[in-house]
């Protein structure tokens, strides 16, 4: 079978080390500089973020980024979404244990009346603003 048969193809089937295709040097300086580009969008990113958020602790081990301000359209978002489904599922098996545990010992006991007592303290305490802001906006 002839190289003109084949095409371009004849070099991914006939490679050699000779034959590799290497970048032009035009190629890289342009992927060089994007990735440079990319790394100043993240660093000027992570200004913006420094200045528009702050960071919460909720505890020792577990810090948050909670916003500076309140987006009234993302706010009104949430609120039009929690409206239209406010459940949330959470994945924490060590929880999941305790609460059965105590579905199984106490007569009663409701595992989602006390998660949402719980989960609801907690939110409280990690994001004062957001939850006050959701208190005023209201739910439908």
């Amino acid at each position: 079978m002839s190289s003109e048969v084949l095409g371009k193809g004849r070099t991914s089937i006939f490679r050699s080390p000779e034959t590799e295709a290497k970048p032009a040097k035009a190629e890289v300086r342009s992927t060089e500089s994007e990735v440079c580009s990319a790394e100043a969008e993240v660093q000027s990113s992570k200004l913006e973020l420094q200045h528009t958020d702050t960071i919460v602790q909720t505890s020792e081990s577990d810090a948050r980024i909670a916003p500076a301000r309140i987006d009234p359209q993302i706010l009104q978002q949430a609120l039009n979404e929690a409206d239209a489904k406010s459940k949330i599922t959470i994945w924490n098996p060590e929880v999941s244990a305790v609460l059965r545990y105590m579905q199984l010992t106490t007569v009663r006991y409701s595992m989602s009346k006390e998660a949402s007592i719980l989960l609801e303290k907690a939110v409280k305490k990690a994001y004062p603003d957001v939850w006050r802001a959701v208190k005023e906006g209201g739910l439908h």
